[in-house]
């Protein structure tokens, strides 16, 4: 089975990181589309500061599924 995993983490000012590199909310569309073409099963594991607003959490959302995410994961990081 070809699996992948990545993390996008959310900053408390909704700024976004894929495996630690900062993006756009386009890089990262991009960057989600091309991780999951092909593949059987991938992964996002979404690591959010609990100051995130639900809204920006959404927006990630919604950007993994259209990209091909077909699993979601979610973690609150507390004053990060």
């Amino acid at each position: 089975m070809d699996t992948k995993q990545q993390v996008v983490t959310i900053s408390a000012e909704g700024k976004i990181a894929l495996d630690s590199v900062a993006l756009s909310d386009e890089k990262l569309a991009q960057q989600l589309a091309d991780s999951a073409a092909g593949r059987t099963t991938f992964e996002l594991h979404v690591h959010a500061d609990e100051a995130v607003p639900y809204g920006r959490v959404a927006q990630i959302m919604a950007i993994a599924q259209h990209a091909g995410v077909s699993k979601l994961s979610f973690m609150t990081m507390a004053g990060q």
